[in-house]
């Protein structure tokens, strides 16, 4: 009888030859396809995070619709909400950049345009395991390093060593750097006949000049007092605040985004060829065909074409959008370099709205400072500085004076999830810790320069990708100023190409955020009320079991964001306090941390700042010895893995009882002078992107997105709200 009643019950099947399995987990025919595009709202769909996104070389079929499906993820994203950080995804090309003398817009090379299939794609890589200078000056690969890759070495360890700069592209970074040394340096104008001091104002004014007039935007990305990057301050008025704010410390340091200098593009075509009277292969410089074009020789209608010094160009293959277009006018109204040059040298005005080659590519360049006192010779600042014990960085082995590690902070009382089967292991009792070099800032009050007081050591983070904030939460004082000011860009989405390993500090925006929140709310919602857990359970507890477990995702990613990230007040994010006594913003925002190695691709959005600073080691803590004594105490050993000492020929201080380290003491000390300039990354800047309204996000499908779609996409801004049939 119960048999023949089960019989009864069960669910009629069609006449058909297939059998069709229903497994547990596995998608339904009907909903395959949306369940892979990520459009199905009844499989387990992620939730929104602001953490980064790290992609390895294992997804190689990475492609332009894999990077957009990564920003614009299923279920109604407005806009892109995260950092991405595609491992080893920096790819080279011969460049080609086309621009009409006569007057017309450039355009880059026909082989950038085309459809590329990702898996035949002409483009290149270079390992960075396989170049740099650890190994022969070509790029080969030397013996010991291929079995190192091998996994065969001479005692039997596979051991790789891992490059800390890119080498592939050195000769670029070195036109560029060597393009700033010309405009002379401290040790230039000193060595110069004559007065020390006269030839050393002339040769730092010259390179401010030099370094203001390739600012990219007027503004180089620094941010503000207002918070604001795009304001009206001329681009001169930036570095000499810069450089006003560096003149209390012996050495240090600022990042800021420019434009390619002169001498790193070369033309040929026309204007080459007549400059050169046909000997030679007619490449020049731009600035020195533009010079010798100049003197009076007949011009010729027709087409030049602008390569990049070192014959590569930096690419990233699966970029969606379209490049900035960057013209020879500033953006903030100020003429720029190209406009200056046209002004003086007479050339007709549709020369300064021609599109500037190569516009897109930018640097990211680390200009080191030093103190206006130390500069000069005799000065009373030198006097007062060697009352007190220093030390030389260069030529000191214990690196533990100088570079402390701090330990773990957890905020929430949350533990490291990477952590878990180290620090908790007894058999392996060490972690490593990423080592940074020191960050320098001073406090001064209003009318008081004087008086300085150092803080912030060199930071200790973890060797993983999401590494906890060392610094935890910390309020500073009013006055406090931070040197190394942070970085943003409103105006264009950036990709970040490191040439060392860098440390990056991510600020997450309150738009991002709260985006963020609404959606998941919003997904927690939909997933509940469809979702259901079993067949048996389909009437009555389906849908609370499925919000229980909506419930335990949502408390996981919560956990991950705390653990992996930090919250830092707004006066330690970098803006300087307001001169007329205005209170700073006290809102706190997310930070988080990530390694940028070379090689790699790092994806900013638009709006978002971030800090830099360089790896310089890495160093071993004791667990056990972490948790109850000091982090000094517990420092092990440290590995320096930068190539050159940080800050060299510099001095610091290695006591800790007097000021801070790298201080100069005494009153006001004018201006600091530019020592040094260095490209620590490229930036490739990219139209932005399209910001979906609550239509457009509503009815946002990634499964009806294909490869000629995208473009599409980025050129209407945004997906139609109602379809079309017709």
């Amino acid at each position: 009888m119960m048999h023949r009643t089960a019989a009864r019950l069960r669910m009629p099947r069609k006449p058909t030859p297939y059998v069709r399995k229903f497994l547990e987990g596995c998608p339904l025919p009907e909903t395959l396809v949306d369940d892979i595009a990520g459009a199905n709202l009844k499989s387990m769909a992620p939730f929104f995070t602001t953490a980064p996104r790290y992609i390895v070389a294992a997804e190689s079929r990475l492609s332009k619709l894999f990077f957009h499906h990564a920003l614009y993820p299923a279920g109604g994203a407005r806009r892109p909400c995260r950092v991405l950080i595609v491992r080893g995804g920096r790819s080279v090309r011969e460049p080609s950049f086309t621009i009409n003398t006569g007057g017309g817009r450039g355009e880059v090379g026909g082989g950038s345009r085309g459809y590329r299939d990702p898996a035949r794609r002409a483009y290149f890589y270079a390992r960075p395991s396989t170049v740099g200078p650890f190994y022969s000056g070509n790029g080969g690969v030397s013996s010991n390093v291929a079995k190192c890759h091998s996994g065969v070495g001479s005692e039997g360890a596979g051991l790789v060593k891992r490059a800390s700069v890119d080498g592939l592209l050195s000769p670029l970074c070195g036109v560029i750097e060597a393009h700033f040394a010309v405009g002379g340096t401290c040790n230039d104008a000193v060595a110069t006949e004559g007065d020390g001091t006269e030839s050393l104002a002339k040769g730092g004014e010259k390179l401010c000049a030099t370094l203001a007039g390739l600012l990219s935007g007027g503004h180089g990305g620094l941010m503000m007092d207002d918070g604001n990057c795009a304001s009206n301050v001329r681009a001169a008025k930036r570095v000499a605040r810069l450089l006003h704010d560096a003149a209390h410390h012996l050495s240090s340091f600022f990042y800021v985004h420019t434009q390619l200098p002169d001498s790193a593009l070369f033309v040929s075509g026309p204007e080459a060829s007549i400059a050169s009277n046909g000997k030679g292969d007619g490449l020049l410089p731009s600035h020195l065909a533009r010079e010798k074009d100049n003197d009076g020789r007949p011009s010729v209608e027709g087409v030049a074409v602008f390569r990049l010094a070192g014959g590569l160009e930096p690419t990233v293959h699966f970029a969606v959008g379209a490049p900035l277009s960057v013209l020879q006018r500033g953006v903030d109204g100020t003429a720029s370099r190209g406009e200056k040059n046209s002004a003086e040298e007479g050339l007709n005005s549709a020369a300064s709205t021609t599109v500037l080659p190569f516009g897109h590519i930018q640097c990211l360049l680390r200009v080191r400072t030093r103190g206006g006192k130390h500069c000069a010779v005799g000065k009373e600042g030198s006097e007062g500085a060697s009352n007190t014990p220093w030390c030389n960085t260069a030529g000191n082995d214990d690196i533990t004076s100088n570079f402390a590690a701090s330990g773990p902070q957890i905020a929430g009382g949350i533990v490291e999830p990477w952590k878990l089967g180290v620090s908790l292991d007894p058999k392996v009792p060490f972690f490593m810790r990423t080592l940074t070099e020191k960050r320098p800032s001073f406090s001064c009050g209003e009318g008081n320069l004087g008086t300085c007081s150092r803080s912030g050591d060199v930071d200790g983070n973890t060797v993983n990708d999401v590494s906890s904030s060392s610094g935890g939460s910390r309020t500073r004082a009013p006055g406090e100023v931070h040197m190394n000011q942070l970085l943003v860009r409103n105006d264009c989405e950036t990709y970040l190409l490191p040439q060392r390993e860098l440390l990056l500090s991510f600020h997450v925006p309150e738009e991002a955020e709260a985006m963020c929140k609404e959606q998941n709310e919003e997904r927690m919602r939909r997933q509940a009320a469809l979702g259901y857990g079993s067949p048996s359970h389909v009437f009555a507890e389906g849908p609370r079991t499925f919000a229980r477990v909506l419930h335990g995702m949502k408390a996981n990613l919560a956990a991950v964001e705390e653990a992996s990230s930090t919250f830092r007040q707004g006066a330690a994010e970098g803006i300087s306090p307001q001169v007329n006594g205005g209170s700073t913003t006290s809102g706190s925002s997310r930070v988080y941390e990530v390694r940028a190695l070379p090689g790699d691709v790092v994806f900013v959005p638009r709006g978002w700042k971030y800090s830099v600073e360089r790896i310089v080691g890495t160093a071993i803590i004791d667990a056990v010895a972490a948790s109850t004594a000091s982090p000094r105490e517990a420092l092990r050993a440290v590995f320096r893995t930068a190539p050159d000492p940080p800050l060299p020929q510099d001095v610091v201080r290695c006591d800790e009882g007097h000021a801070g380290a790298g201080e100069m003491p005494g009153g006001d000390s004018g201006n600091a002078e530019i020592v040094g300039v260095e490209v620590d990354a490229f930036v490739l800047c990219y139209k932005p992107y399209p910001v979906l309204s609550n239509a457009q996000a509503s009815t946002y499908v990634a499964a009806n997105y294909v490869h000629s779609g995208i473009d599409d996409f980025y050129a209407k801004g945004g997906n139609d709200v109602y379809h079309k049939y017709t």
